[in-house]
């Protein structure tokens, strides 16, 4: 049937519309598709895709199998205790989106009474996600098991505006340390033997979310 490029200036009729076939240009100036009933879309989203307010651009997910396990600091309830990774995650997320950060864990102390108390903290990069303007140190203290077979489930969400710019690459980890200077923390498994029926172990699972 006839050219519809050709067709549109010289007038067209009913058939022109299920036979005919759209000429280059006027493919080429089709801007705007309507409502797509029927049919799959198989063509790449464009970098510069507009999405609709909270759309999930990107997940990206890490998990630690093997357990964690930290030291006490060099002495008791010191301000600058020394941190140690879990997991951590990889993302590149573009400009003006934010990240929410997931992180379920359980948290298990060598300590057998309440004295040793568990810290822990989900950063991007160096910067601690929640942190609060009541203190001015920025991670929970959580209470150790009594008992070193037991854990402390740990699951946390944080919502962050990382400021980067779609080029930077951020990191986001999940860390703990210790209160007490004479009992290890544990994350991923308890303080006590772990193969047992009683004993408690489960993998530390960090997800981060871009969202629009």
């Amino acid at each position: 049937m006839a050219n519809l490029g050709t067709q549109a200036g010289s007038g067209f009729d009913a058939s022109d519309l299920t036979t005919g076939t759209l000429g280059n240009t006027v493919q080429d100036n089709i801007t705007r598709l309507g409502t797509v009933t029927t049919g799959t879309m198989k063509n790449t989203i464009h970098s510069d895709t507009t999405f609709p307010a909270g759309h999930v651009i990107q997940t990206v997910t890490n998990e630690d199998t093997d357990g964690t396990s930290a030291s006490g600091n060099s002495s008791s309830n010191a301000t600058s205790p020394v941190w140690t990774d879990v997991v951590s995650v990889n993302i590149t997320p573009s400009s003006g989106t934010k990240c929410i950060c997931f992180v379920d864990a359980i948290l298990g102390s060598a300590a057998t009474s309440n004295s040793g108390y568990m810290w822990a903290r989900v950063l991007r990069d160096s910067t601690t996600l929640g942190a609060s303007d009541l203190s001015s140190y920025d991670w929970p203290s959580m209470q150790s098991p009594i008992g070193t077979d037991l854990v402390f489930q740990y699951s946390r969400s944080a919502y962050d505006a990382h400021g980067a710019d779609g080029s930077t690459q951020i990191t986001y980890k999940f860390q703990i340390s210790n209160q007490h200077s004479s009992y290890a923390i544990y994350a991923g498994r308890n303080g006590g033997t772990v193969d047992t029926s009683y004993g408690s172990a489960q993998s530390s699972r960090i997800i981060v979310m871009e969202v629009k």
